[in-house]
């Protein structure tokens, strides 16, 4: 089974995913260089290729008509670096990620159906190294859409064709938080920089309840999440909440467009009762 993790990176969500089927290291152990000298870091050995991801995401059932269908659909593929757990030579497993046992292989430590991430690195200590891994890149509308789907929001797919890694729950949970704020309306309208002009952006107010809500999401943040960036928790949150928060008022703003348009056409009236 696959695991799925998310990553706010450049203002987008970024999916990628663990193949438990791919090996744990790569034969290669050369970073490689690209044409103009600078030292690459070496590709993930048992990430999904993003087309792969975007198949998975797209042939679950009902996906034609959810928000993960819709994502792998509108998703760019592109590529990250992250900074993950590694020893031996390769990165270590995260912890939802369970290897299919080979015939004859001991029992891992833990007892069948142990995590590959339960199983200690026999060569070298852990640190952190680079991975170049590839992603699926979504945009705040679709990522918002994503993210509140329900089967993305809980421990993992209703088909059991893939899990949702600890980044992807956690992301899941800033989105709904996001989505109550404009519901509440708890948005104002600003002005930001953008190029040689302005855009008008929706942002979120915290105060109260909402801001100790805030505080406790900064501090629950998963590791995972902050591996393609070194900033600080509340950085990282504040920006993944700005643009989902705008992206959920927009929503609302076209849902509430639409009604108003449909109430004109039919030449009804909310105030208005029938005989």
């Amino acid at each position: 089974m696959r695991v799925i993790h998310g990553v706010w990176a450049h203002g987008a969500l970024c999916l990628w995913a663990e193949d438990p089927d791919l090996p744990p290291r790569s034969g290669a152990r050369s970073s490689g260089t690209a044409s103009s000298g600078v030292h690459l870091p070496r590709p993930h050995p048992f990430a999904c290729q993003a087309a792969e991801l975007a198949d998975l995401l797209a042939s679950s059932p009902g996906s034609a008509s959810t928000a993960a269908g819709d994502a792998a659909r509108k998703a760019i593929h592109d590529e990250l670096t992250l900074q993950l757990p590694s020893a031996g030579g390769g990165p270590l497993a995260s912890p939802e990620l369970v290897r299919p046992e080979a015939p004859g292989a001991p029992e891992p430590p833990g007892g069948p159906g142990a995590s590959a991430a339960s199983v200690p690195a026999r060569r070298g200590r852990v640190s952190l190294a680079s991975w170049r891994v590839p992603v699926l890149a979504l945009g705040p509308g679709t990522a918002l859409a994503l993210l509140g789907d329900s089967g993305w929001g809980g421990p993992g797919r209703p088909d059991g064709a893939a899990i949702a890694g600890g980044s992807l729950t956690y992301l899941a949970a800033v989105a709904r938080f996001a989505a109550g704020l404009a519901a509440r309306g708890r948005v104002l309208p600003v002005l930001e920089a953008e190029g040689d002009g302005y855009t008008a952006r929706w942002r979120p107010v915290l105060g109260g309840a909402d801001a100790q809500r805030g505080r406790d999401l900064a501090a629950a943040m998963p590791p995972s999440c902050r591996a393609a960036a070194g900033t600080a928790p509340g950085t990282l949150l504040g920006s993944a909440l700005d643009a989902l928060a705008d992206a959920a008022a927009r929503a609302r703003r076209r849902t509430s467009v639409a009604g108003a348009r449909n109430i004109r056409h039919t030449g009804s009236s909310p105030h208005r009762s029938s005989a």
